[in-house]
């Protein structure tokens, strides 16, 4: 088993308190990373990090481009509706 695997409860635990509170800080940052069959050439990427002022933090990373929407904090996001 890998270290992440055995943190998973803990990172699903902080996702779970972030989306039941008011707000939620989030900033994306594309990354450079090189992919097993690109070689060569690094592939864009991104690491989310989600959290609160004061507050724990999660990052997230995708290999993947979120043009419309960041990946979900905690298996379920909770939208607002629109005003």
């Amino acid at each position: 088993m890998r270290v992440g695997e055995l943190l998973s409860p803990i990172v699903a635990a902080i996702g779970r308190g972030l989306v039941s509170g008011t707000y939620i800080q989030a900033d994306e940052t594309p990354v450079g990373v090189q992919m097993h069959d690109s070689r060569g050439k690094n592939h864009q990427a991104y690491v989310w990090q989600y959290g609160r002022a004061g507050g724990h933090v999660v990052f997230r990373f995708s290999a993947r481009a979120w043009t419309r929407r960041p990946p979900a904090i905690s298996g379920t996001v909770r939208r607002h509706p629109a005003k």
